[in-house]
């Protein structure tokens, strides 16, 4: 006998919390395999989102497996902010900063 795995999606948690609270500021992650930024700004249009914190998980040294990484802040109609290398700890705290300072 052979084996089977029935997957069914699991519901997009973020966009359904942008859906119900418009007016709460909507911060997503996306940790792409490539420097393209493009797939990270279509997660913002598609979610619903303010802004992205985008990594390149596919750089040594950075993202999964290690304490350093380097975030992207992408927000629609700015210029992305980067954070540059970083332990996660530091880019946690440059992130909330550069959040606070740009809110509107």
């Amino acid at each position: 006998a052979g084996w089977s795995l029935d997957l069914v999606p699991n519901p997009d948690i973020l966009a359904t919390l942008a859906k119900e609270f418009p007016t709460a500021k909507k911060i997503g992650f996306a940790a792409e395999p490539t420097d393209d930024l493009a797939h990270a700004e279509a997660k913002i249009v598609r979610k619903g989102l303010d802004a992205i914190a985008f990594n390149n998980v596919s750089l040594p040294g950075l993202g999964f497996g290690s304490d350093r990484n380097a975030l992207t802040l992408i927000r629609p109609g700015l210029d992305p902010l980067s954070s540059g290398e970083r332990t996660k700890l530091e880019c946690a705290f440059w992130l909330f900063e550069t959040l606070c300072s740009h809110a509107s």
